[in-house]
């Protein structure tokens, strides 16, 4: 489902999200991501090789679609402030 990764409480401080691709392209189909512009979808961002990196703002609407066959493994985290976004 589409989401942002920051909001309230203690999220809100999260800034920029990190995606590390930890499968193989060729394990799995589907599970592109997709990012949001204010309503439409601007981009589908598909970096699946092995150990990319997608860095984005957490504020940001995105969604990672179905994996159709196979497994996709992927490492998220989030660089934090010290005061929410304003």
């Amino acid at each position: 489902f589409k989401h942002i990764d920051n909001g309230h409480d203690e999220v809100a401080k999260r800034k920029l999200t990190a995606v590390i691709q930890l499968s193989d392209k060729n394990d799995y189909v589907g599970g592109e991501l997709k990012m949001w512009g204010s309503t439409q979808c601007r981009n589908y961002i598909s970096y699946n090789e092995r150990g990319s990196l997608t860095l984005f703002p957490s504020h940001v609407y995105h969604q990672a679609s179905p994996v159709f066959w196979g497994k996709r493994k992927a490492l998220v985290c989030w660089l934090s402030g010290k005061e929410p976004l304003k």
